[in-house]
């Protein structure tokens, strides 16, 4: 954390990130987009390339409708 990296324990569970500071802010900017689908409910729209893992959101969405 001295040298403004990730830590290499949080890489390996975690999202890729340059520095320290760029990882903290995805993370809010993550936590504030959970916070506004769990109060405000989900979005129309969902931009794709904005996901971690859009794979594993394209499954859990079929498996909620049933295809």
């Amino acid at each position: 954390m001295y040298d403004a990296r990730v830590p290499t324990a949080w890489r390996k569970i975690l999202w890729e990130s340059a520095t320290i500071g760029f990882w903290f802010t995805e993370l809010l900017e993550r936590d504030s987009q959970f916070r506004s689908w769990v109060f405000g409910g989900r979005p129309d729209l969902f931009r794709m390339t904005g996901f971690l893992n859009p794979q594993g959101f394209l499954t859990a969405m079929r498996q909620e409708v049933g295809l």
